[in-house]
């Protein structure tokens, strides 16, 4: 149960970057804004997971991996609905942070979990199907 939820979790964050780079043009638009200034959604987007990336060992002791986990992919999918739902380019920055710093702490917590609750014989059958899931996550996206 815990490969097939960090496998969704992987597969969702994935997705969300196949679509936010094909959306960005019509989302320019929307905003009133050259597709270029959207990038700093990107760029903010990484700039936060790298940010917090080295604090999800730290919860991770300190608030158990799998509440740590849990919250992240609550947080991931709320800051998701929050990108889709802005109206301004600051909201959706704001939103991409957030997000961000969620997917920072989902990954690695996530993996962590399924080394620590997958048996040794099972490890490479369940990191096999953690990888699936992000390797066909763009796959879903929108083509163009």
């Amino acid at each position: 149960m815990t490969a097939v939820a960090v496998a969704a979790a992987m597969f969702m964050s994935q997705l969300d970057g196949t679509v936010i780079h094909t959306a960005l043009p019509a989302m320019a638009e929307t905003f009133g804004v050259p597709p270029v200034d959207l990038s700093i959604g990107i760029t903010i987007y990484l700039l936060a997971q790298a940010v917090c990336l080295p604090a999800s060992a730290w919860l991770a002791d300190r608030f158990g991996a799998r509440r740590i986990f849990a919250i992240s992919v609550l947080c991931f999918t709320v800051t998701s609905l929050l990108c889709g739902l802005t109206q301004t380019l600051g909201q959706f920055v704001a939103a991409r942070i957030f997000q961000g710093a969620s997917a920072a702490l989902m990954m690695p917590v996530g993996s962590a979990l399924l080394v620590r609750t997958t048996g040794r014989e099972r490890l490479v059958h369940v990191m096999t199907l953690t990888s699936t899931a992000v390797l066909v996550a763009p796959t879903f996206g929108p083509s163009s």
